[in-house]
């Protein structure tokens, strides 16, 4: 029997494991793919997470079109791996499996969390920077419209000096 520590130790080790792989596919992926990426593992996790009796959310057959994208990405089959599932052969079939072991469940809510704080993170970060190019577009209108103005005030004092003049 482990002690309370090494269980938690061995936890802590699980939830970096998986922020590694997350990790790994936002920083070696163009965003777009990344952040398509952590959508499709956060949608497959959180159909086991829902319906956790359901054999066939626990099941991506190597073979589907959407997990070989999938696991095209990198970092992406090893953040799935990471968060518990294993590769299993059927018949003549492969598969990645969460099998239901002692564990697995909780294990996979925390790889869950990981993945939606990694998204909400990238998206937070996004929006950030949206809103400095903002204020950077707005600021060079603003001095723009401030040169458009001294011009117009110029021309003003020019056409009146010239009236006066005459």
């Amino acid at each position: 029997m482990q002690s309370p520590w090494e269980d938690e130790l061995k936890e802590r080790q699980f939830v970096l494991g998986v922020q590694t792989h997350v990790s790994e596919i936002v920083k070696k992926n163009p965003h777009k793919i990344a952040t398509e990426t952590l959508v499709t593992i956060e949608n497959i996790f959180g159909n086991i997470v829902k319906k956790p009796q359901d054999d066939k959310k626990r099941k991506l057959r190597t073979s589907n079109d959407l997990v070989q994208k999938l696991f095209a990405v990198r970092g992406a089959e090893m953040c799935v791996y990471s968060a518990g599932f294993c590769l299993k052969t059927e018949g003549h079939q492969e598969y990645c499996v969460l099998l239901p072991q002692e564990g697995s469940m909780e294990r996979l809510k925390k790889a869950l969390a990981v993945v939606q704080k990694q998204l909400k993170s990238t998206e937070n970060k996004r929006e950030k920077q949206r809103s400095q190019k903002q204020k950077e577009k707005d600021e060079i209108q603003r001095r723009k419209d401030l040169v458009a103005i001294q011009f117009m005030e110029d021309r003003e004092q020019t056409s009146r000096r010239q009236q006066t003049t005459e």
